[in-house]
């Protein structure tokens, strides 16, 4: 199976939000209702996850993972924020010196 990455998905949300045949899209609706629907939608999955992992279900805790990274970019994009912005941000927190705050071992 080829690679989907953070960024594909990012690139698909992002064409779903200004495509005329996404319209009733899941995508399109979230962000239609905007940042606190968003946020409380992305609370509820975490939940959901966090169970998932309680479960020991790989299935389950793949599919729950999933549906959490969907939700957390579609949060970046009601903000405007691009995901490349949070990668560069991890990529300089592995950058830091140990013992720091924000490093990344």
């Amino acid at each position: 199976m080829p690679a989907f990455t953070l960024h594909a998905l990012a690139r698909l949300i992002g064409r779903k939000v200004h495509l005329r045949g996404y319209a009733d899209s899941r995508t399109r609706k979230l962000l239609d209702k905007g940042l606190d629907h968003v946020g409380k939608k992305f609370c509820e999955t975490a939940d959901t996850f966090i169970l998932a992992l309680k479960s020991n279900d790989r299935e389950l805790i793949e599919c729950e993972a999933a549906n959490l990274l969907y939700i957390f970019v579609v949060m970046l994009k009601v903000r405007g924020i691009p995901l490349s912005a949070i990668m560069a941000e991890l990529l300089n927190r592995t950058r830091e010196p140990r013992g720091s705050k924000k490093a990344i071992p």
